[in-house]
């Protein structure tokens, strides 16, 4: 008994110390000051008794949880310490309002905008009042661009943001109030494009800002590289790649993703934080790294080579340097804000509507300029304190991790006494070139997903994230139509200086009703200004590589500057098809092209070639020139598709090709010529000029120059700057046999912008060369490929000269070409890459026993001294041309080629261009000739006229005018390195034609009565 007694006096007594013990660590806990990182602040607080072993957030200070937080930092339970929320709900995307439950979201996230004033102003009261009107919570630019283009607003200029913003709330900038966002209204014009995309913004745009943490909410998992704080924790609370905390903290939840890594904040932002947000579609982030977003359809993963390995932001990306290299900033290990000032990231107080009026820093304010070095101040006067001189050198200290980067001066690399010498780059760098972007030439490659596609579907609903409401039409803009990498466009930015373009928030739509009927079917927007939305926007692509672009990208191509290409053609809604009973007009069938249908026929014998005027805004068929042979050129008016009526009937020697260009059609007439004639605002045609030629066949047009396939006479080409007065400038003979007789018998032009190149997957400072590749078809002997860089001295790149290449060019006869740049996807499997290159289609008819047949040859001729053959198909019987057109069904673009012969217009999918596959053909066009497309460019911005086509969406920026784009296109070869040792060449016979022009007095073509 006295053993248990006292057994119980020592059980007795060992809870009681137990229970002092307990008593004196909460004490310890609730009085402890700035004892480390399980307690951190000041002042007495419960907090640590439940969260112990938490980071201190902000050590430079001594604050209490609740001075940041709120709270009750002496209740006992949970429930009395922390403010409940209003609206309790997981996963909870919406924007709330400015004064919805601060006090839940000052406990939630001290550093919220909403509250920032209050904790994090009572310090820093300058910096939250200019972060809340930056733009990176204002998102103004962004909003306006799609606003301006779906002709919603009348002017260029940011009208809009997230929340407004009052006048007198910031410094006025380049604007001085904006308006928050409005609701979408019903009632608005059902045809119209801009009503639909009038619902977009606040269902689609409201989360990339610091008034949300976007849709990596807490709790919802498999959004990596997604996760982010909201308001200053933004940029300044590190998270890691899936949203997992870190922290000492016994109370966090290390499962649950959406929590910082650890209770803790950084002065100095990786790239990884701003890549959080930063990864769009053609976004600085992911160019700056060397990533891409993939098309459609293309394959990512640890099997894929050329992407990368895991999931970010949901989805694989495109990672190969032969396509897409590092910014070599980032290839250095530089960070984004070792560029970038604070007043860039969190505004300077006053109030901007776009990127380029709110970022000051500049490529010179640390390389310098042509005539000295770095000042190391912006262009705004701010001091950068993270370079120095040192001796001659300027020296950048990085901002996050303190590593030291020697920053080449501009002045040092045209500097002769200098080791940084560039000879190259001093030809380059001149008072000439002082109005350039720096990165205009030193942009590594342009990403451009050309025809974004909005969809809006009525018979869904989305959530209003700024009401919270849930209302009709669901909405997506993430369908892209064209991809390129390897494209190159320019114009005028916001300072009148030249820089890259690229496609920008431009979208065209496709509405559905509540009943799942097609309201508006791939339409595209138009400005208040009258042009089309679907255009670029100059832009800072973050690719700078040392090695500069090619002088020629520049002064060569005209394509550059928005007079467009062969690529990007986007296929509508009619086909035309002369056979043998006249034009016919199909209805097309995009998801079915072999059951499109006829709508109307236009009786006329003998057609050779088409060539279809299409409206400028919608790309619908307005005017239709057809030549018949051996007798001239009919104009049709098939605005109205079903009742086409002829307006004209003009007369020629022998019509073979045809070419729309400005206010002007060319023919290739024969033994007629080229002839030039002037199209009238109602399509009616005058002839105003000739150039003699032997047997004109073929011609195509790309400003400045028209190129007319000349049959015995080789290839041509005319100066048409004044279309009244051509210039015949160059030519030469295409066969490579010199006994044999020319036959050339189809020319196109594609130029071929400088790409990276990373042999074996290395990057190398190194580009492929740029040049106009002139393709032209030899009845005989095939494709030749010719550098049309200087029209009076062209180079002959392929066939060899020293062998005839019988792999590729097969006996028969060459009857059509079409050459286009394409994306081929990466195989499912594994093994090939996603590239981009560029194709030749020919069209080869031989005879066999059974009559004739045709057949389709795919040529890669990416690299054209080295073309080679990767895919052929059967292509019907008899065969006459081919033509080529893309057609979207979201979210794939499918090319195809049209053949049309004796079984009809046999139809290609070359989808896979090692793999072309046969979709049928159309049916009821027997004895089919030529084809032509309703088709709308996508990089066409002006017309050979100088005439507008496509606007722009910032203030002050331009494409250029024709004038403008003629001088650039007028520099010498001398100066531009582009002659060397070529000998000046000419087609042949270029006396007889010069004698000929001379006796042909009324420019006929025809030398009759007293010209004879």
């Amino acid at each position: 008994m006295a053993r248990q007694q006292s057994r119980g006096r020592a059980a007795l007594l060992e809870g009681v110390v137990w229970a002092l013990l307990g008593a004196f660590v909460v004490l310890l806990g609730l009085t402890a000051g700035d004892a480390g990182a399980s307690a951190p602040g000041r002042g007495v607080e419960g907090c640590v008794a439940c969260h112990s072993g938490i980071e201190d957030m902000h050590p430079e200070a001594a604050l209490s949880c609740t001075d940041c937080h709120g709270g009750n930092g002496t209740a006992k339970t949970k429930q009395e310490a922390h403010p409940q929320r209003a609206r309790a709900e997981a996963g909870d995307e919406r924007v709330a309002g400015l004064t919805e439950d601060l006090t839940w979201r000052r406990f939630e996230n001290p550093m919220d905008l909403r509250v920032a004033a209050t904790t994090c102003g009572g310090c820093h009261e300058r910096e939250v009042a200019r972060v809340r009107t930056s733009l990176h919570a204002t998102t103004a630019g962004h909003l306006s661009d799609g606003y301006y283009e779906a002709g919603l607003v009348p002017k260029k200029g940011s009208l809009y943001g997230v929340f407004a913003v009052p006048a007198g709330q910031a410094e006025p900038g380049d604007i001085s109030q904006l308006y928050q966002v409005p609701p979408f209204r019903e009632g608005g014009a059902r045809d119209s494009l801009g009503s639909h995309y009038a619902d977009l913004a606040r269902k689609e745009c409201m989360q990339c800002h610091l008034w949300s943490e976007g849709r990596a909410v807490e709790g919802r998992v498999g959004f990596d590289g997604d996760y982010r704080g909201e308001g200053c924790a933004a940029c300044h609370v590190p998270y890691a790649l899936d949203g997992l905390s870190e922290s000492a903290d016994r109370t966090a939840r290390r499962a649950e993703p959406g929590h910082p890594r650890m209770h803790s904040m950084t002065r100095a932002p990786t790239t990884a934080t701003c890549t959080s947000c930063h990864y769009g579609d053609a976004s600085i982030g992911l160019n700056f790294r060397g990533l891409s977003q993939l098309p459609p359809g293309a394959p990512g993963g640890p099997q894929i080579p050329g992407t990368t390995d895991v999931l970010l932001n949901r989805q694989f990306y495109l990672d190969d340097p032969a396509i897409v290299p590092p910014d070599v900033h980032h290839e250095r290990g530089m960070h984004c804000i070792d560029c970038h000032t604070v007043n860039d990231v969190m505004g300077d107080g006053h109030l901007y509507g776009a990127m380029e009026q709110a970022v000051e820093i500049a490529c010179s304010d640390c390389h310098g300029t042509f005539t000295k070095p770095a000042t190391l101040r912006t262009e705004r006067g701010t001091p950068l304190s993270h370079l120095r001189r040192k001796g001659s050198e300027v020296v950048l200290t990085s901002k996050v991790d303190g590593k030291e980067h020697v920053v080449p001066q501009v002045v040092h690399v045209l500097d002769r006494k200098r080791p940084e010498y560039n000879e190259r780059a001093a030809k380059a760098m001149t008072p000439d070139h002082g109005d350039l972007e720096c990165y205009l030439c030193h942009s590594g490659w342009n990403p451009n997903f050309m025809g974004f596609h909005f969809d809006r579907n009525e018979s869904l609903t989305q959530l209003d994230l700024l009401s919270g409401q849930r209302t009709k039409g669901r909405v997506t803009t993430q369908e892209k139509v064209f991809a390129t990498w390897k494209s190159f466009y320019a114009g005028l930015n916001e300072s009148g200086r030249f820089a890259p373009y690229l496609t920008g928030f431009s979208t065209m739509g496709t509405v559905r009703d509540a009943d799942g009927r097609v309201v508006l079917d791939q339409v595209l927007p138009v400005t208040a200004a009258g042009l089309s939305g679907l255009t670029q926007v100059h832009h800072q692509m973050h690719t700078v590589r040392p090695t500069a672009r090619a002088c020629v990208e520049c002064h060569r191509s005209s394509a550059t500057w928005g007079l467009g290409s062969t690529n990007f053609r986007l296929g509508r809604q009619l086909a035309f098809v002369g056979d043998r009973r006249g034009v016919e007009v199909l209805a097309v069938d995009r998801t079915q092209l072999a059951a499109s249908v006829p709508l109307a026929k236009f009786v006329l014998p003998d057609i050779v070639d088409l060539a279809l005027e299409c409206d400028p805004l919608q790309a619908r068929a307005q005017r239709l020139y057809v030549a018949e042979g051996f007798r001239g050129v009919h104009v049709l008016d098939v605005s109205n598709p079903t009742e086409p009526k002829r307006l004209q009937f003009l007369a020629t020697v022998q019509p073979r090709g045809l070419a729309l260009a400005g206010e002007h059609l060319y023919v290739a007439d024969g033994a007629g010529g080229l002839r030039v004639m002037r199209r009238a605002s109602d399509g009616r045609l005058t002839p105003v000029a000739h150039v003699p030629t032997f047997d004109a066949r073929d011609v195509t047009v790309q400003w400045p120059y028209a190129y007319v396939a000349d049959g015995p006479g080789g290839v041509l080409v005319v100066d048409i700057r004044k279309p009244a007065e051509p210039r015949l400038v160059g030519g030469t003979r295409v066969s490579s046999d010199e006994g044999a007789r020319d036959g050339a018998t189809a020319v196109t032009l594609l130029f071929q912008n400088s790409r990276p190149l990373a042999p074996e997957g290395v990057i190398a400072d190194r580009r492929s060369p740029a040049r106009a590749l002139l393709c032209v078809l030899d009845e005989r002997e095939g494709l030749v490929l010719l550098d049309a860089n200087e029209p009076s001295a062209l180079v002959k790149l392929w066939p060899p000269a020293d062998e005839r290449s019988r792999a590729i060019r097969r006996n028969g006869t060459f009857r059509g070409l079409v050459v286009r740049s394409h994306v081929d996807l990466a195989e499912q499997q594994g093994g090939s890459k996603t590239r981009e290159g560029d194709l030749a289609y020919v069209l080869i008819e031989s005879e066999g026993g059974n009559g004739p047949t045709s057949r389709v040859q795919v040529l890669e001729i990416t690299e054209p001294r080295r073309v080679k053959n990767i895919a052929q198909l059967e292509s019907g019987d008899a065969t006459e041309m081919l033509a080529a057109g893309a057609f979207y069904n979201a979210p794939f673009l499918q090319p195809v080629l049209f053949a049309p012969g004796s079984d009809g217009v046999v139809l290609t999918d070359v989808g896979i261009s090692g793999e072309p596959r046969q979709l049928g053909s159309i049916g009821g066009l027997k004895e089919s000739y030529v084809v032509a497309l309703e088709e709308f460019p996508l990089d066409r911005m002006l017309d050979e006229a100088g005439k507008p086509l496509k606007d722009t969406s910032h203030v002050n920026s331009r494409w250029l005018t024709l004038a403008e784009i003629d001088r650039l296109l007028l520099v010498p070869g001398s100066v531009l390195g582009t002659l060397g040792d070529a000998a000046r060449t000419e087609a042949p016979g270029a006396g007889a034609r010069q004698h000929f022009a001379a006796c042909d007095a009324d420019r006929s073509g025809v030398l009759d009565g007293p010209e004879l």
